[in-house]
């Protein structure tokens, strides 16, 4: 499992050689894109991967923005654009500056033309995955047995009362969004088990500088091995 890549392509490449493609699926749990350099190149990667098989990807909140950002009329919001235009440079590497360059009506209306494949990819991301004992999301859930009643932006969004609530959906919900040094007692990027430990908590903050965390579960729920890479530069 990896969740909040956010464009860290070197370290995502990196935590790839530990997968073991005919043993394990490896399940993604959004937040692809934004914030780092390199959103449009992690995006093709698991695209990539996941044409392979053995590949499930989750959608998170930044995945949404986007989606929503272009659906505007007129894109008549520079919410996107100036937040996470790292992004959009990242999909058009040669036109440098390109927001200083095209409007933002161009920029969506070239996103949309040159980039069909990228885009139905995320629109086709799952909210949420689940087992007969594992619940995989990007942000969370409601705790209650309904759940999935709003799951469709729980899944993506929600931060508290998820993380100190009590569990009681009967699964073991792994999930990133909330990095784990928001969660630990202690400063540290490792993944957060709650106390119940049926919640486990993998984003490890690479793009901030911390790590990407990634874990090996069972069907069952057991946690069998975690690994983690350093953010490079």
């Amino acid at each position: 499992m990896l969740s909040d890549l956010h464009g860290c392509y070197r370290e995502l490449k990196e935590i790839l050689t530990l997968w073991k493609p005919q043993k394990q699926t490896l399940v993604l749990l959004g937040d692809i894109i934004d914030r780092g350099p390199s959103s449009l190149e992690c995006l093709r990667l698991i695209m990539q991967l996941q044409e392979k098989g053995n590949v499930i990807t989750v959608g998170g909140n930044h995945e949404q923005l986007l989606c929503e950002w272009l659906e505007m009329e007129g894109n008549e919001s520079f919410y996107y654009l100036e937040i996470f235009n790292h992004t959009i440079q990242s999909f058009f590497p040669n036109i440098p500056n390109v927001l200083q360059k095209c409007t933002k009506e161009k920029i969506a209306d070239d996103l949309r033309r040159l980039y069909q494949a990228e885009l139905s990819f995320i629109k086709g991301m799952l909210t949420y995955y689940e087992t007969d004992q594992l619940l995989f999301v990007h942000g969370g859930c409601n705790l209650n047995p309904d759940w999935k009643r709003e799951a469709e932006r729980d899944c993506k969004w929600i931060r508290q009362p998820f993380i100190r609530g009590e569990n009681e959906t009967g699964k073991t919900i792994i999930f990133g969004h909330t990095p784990t040094e928001n969660m630990h007692l202690v400063q540290s990027n490792d993944i957060w088990i709650s106390p119940c430990g049926t919640k486990i908590g993998i984003d490890g903050s690479c793009v901030y500088g911390g790590q990407l965390n990634a874990i090996v579960i069972s069907e069952s729920g057991k946690l069998m091995n975690t690994y983690s890479v350093k953010k490079k530069g």
